[in-house]
């Protein structure tokens, strides 16, 4: 599985800031401390209006089935655990059990041979944007040049199956119908949401996400933005 990830700054976003600058420009000299609240209140409500704000994008490169197919894991154990079990999918295999077994019994629903000599895959792109809600961050004033805010965990805000053609898919060629390809994308997808967020990509969630606010908060007089997490994610901090 590759990876390859580029950083950005949503440009709606910039493009709000840059438009409070020329339009608004009493709210950027020196302020007092109330009017400086106000100006951060009324800053933050109109880069609300964005819904949400993506700071990490990257490319995602998923090999179908055997990205799932665990060579530590056998199919038969699986099936046993399902038949000897009381309860459900969820409760009785763990994530890569599931994963293994919903992969499999797709890939041989498909038509691809994964076993013997022919072992034939096909490999989905997926293009995944990362970020914030910015309905679930809170700002707050901590003083008259600081402010403080809250953030929730990063997520997925978008992510994107690639279709494939000829002259972009530079792999064997798996004959397969396009409803077979849809059920193998969606697949794909459920699980690239359902998997959690690489360490890496959130740390680079958070330092975009703290490289806006500052941008966006400075020009107004607030030379210090406190970013901290919800209760239940302390490591955001700065």
């Amino acid at each position: 599985m590759k990876i390859r990830t580029t950083l950005f700054v949503l440009s709606a976003a910039i493009g709000i800031w840059m438009v409070l600058l020329v339009v608004d420009q009493s709210l950027f000299p020196l302020f007092t401390s109330t009017k400086r609240t106000l100006a951060s209140q009324a800053i933050w409500e109109r880069v609300q209006a964005l819904k949400s704000l993506q700071t990490v994008r990257y490319i995602q490169k998923v090999v179908f089935p055997y990205d799932y197919l665990d060579p530590e894991l056998n199919f038969d154990v699986i099936l046993t655990t399902l038949r000897r079990g009381k309860g459900s999918v969820n409760t009785l295999l763990s994530p890569r059990e599931r994963d293994y077994l919903e992969a499999r019994e797709l890939a041989e629903r498909v038509g691809l041979k994964f076993t013997g000599r022919r072992r034939e895959f096909v490999v989905v792109t997926a293009q995944i944007l990362v970020g914030f809600d910015l309905g679930t961050i809170k700002i707050l004033p901590r003083s008259d040049t600081s402010i403080l805010a809250i953030l929730p965990p990063p997520k997925i805000v978008e992510l994107a199956i690639e279709d494939p053609t000829p002259s972009t898919y530079p792999y064997p060629d798996v004959p397969l119908s396009p409803a077979h390809w849809k059920l193998v994308a969606g697949l794909v997808e459920r699980k690239l949401r359902e998997r959690p967020l690489d360490p890496s990509i959130l740390a680079s969630a958070r330092a975009q996400i703290y490289r806006f606010l500052t941008s966006l908060f400075q020009p107004s007089g607030f030379t210090e933005i406190v970013v901290e997490g919800t209760l239940d994610q302390p490591e955001y901090k700065y």
